[in-house]
């Protein structure tokens, strides 16, 4: 599996990851995607959002994105997803390394 780091809407892998996450929760439970695009889109700080993609032959197969507050040298894990494939655990395991790692 590759990873990537989503930086902009404008990525080619922006709207496919988007496509898992509305189909992993309820949508009651779930923040409106919108809120993904304003973490990118935040010119206020810097290096506090990250949205990671996990993909096998190009194809999203995990994502991941976690906020990280300054003041407090907090971070928080925000959604951890895989695609229910018969490698589910380990896309997981593999993208939260990954997560961790930026």
């Amino acid at each position: 599996m590759e990873f990537k780091t989503i930086q902009s809407v404008k990525d080619p892998h922006y709207n496919e990851p988007l496509k898992l996450y509305d189909t992993k929760l309820n949508l009651s439970l779930t923040e409106d995607k919108r809120i993904i695009k304003r973490s990118l889109e935040n010119n206020k700080t810097e290096n506090d959002y990250v949205f990671i993609v996990g993909l096998e032959n190009d194809v999203v197969v995990s994502l991941a994105t976690a906020h990280y507050e300054a003041t407090t040298n907090s971070a928080f894990l925000i959604y951890l997803f895989a695609k229910d494939l018969p490698n589910h655990d380990e896309l997981m395991t593999q993208t939260y390394i990954k997560l961790n790692m930026n």
